[in-house]
């Protein structure tokens, strides 16, 4: 089974939780870190060598904070998550974002699984 190195950034511990169980048949989130501040992003995210960073996103707050994560560590998957559920974007290393429009927890855990299969790929 995967092992995804998964760093989450200001998201609610019950929803990495709901998260991590809609993925663990597929396979296993190792976080390796709870970041409560944004402020800890730069310093730790080079040192943690996340595939995939989960960030959650205040209301009315612009995913560009997910950008700027991947930025740092442009080999990881960035999922950022509305509070509410409403809104969901992945950022990856090609340009650009997808927006993940009335997702369901299958299509979440597609993108979830993917991260660590991008993080194996080879690069171009």
């Amino acid at each position: 089974m995967d092992v995804i190195r998964t760093v989450t950034v200001t998201l609610p511990l019950v929803l990495s939780d709901i998260i991590a169980s809609l993925v663990e048949d597929r396979a296993r989130l190792n976080i390796v870190a709870r970041l409560r501040n944004r402020s800890e992003i730069a310093a730790r995210f080079p040192v943690l060598a996340p595939d995939l960073i989960l960030i959650g996103l205040r209301v009315g707050e612009s995913d560009a904070v997910a950008a700027a994560a991947l930025a740092l560590v442009p080999s990881a998957r960035v999922v950022a998550l509305s509070f509410d559920g409403r809104d969901a974007y992945v950022h990856e290393a090609h340009a650009g974002r997808a927006a993940l429009l009335d997702v369901s927890p299958a299509a979440l855990v597609d993108v979830i699984v993917a991260s660590r299969r991008s993080a194996l790929a080879p690069r171009a």
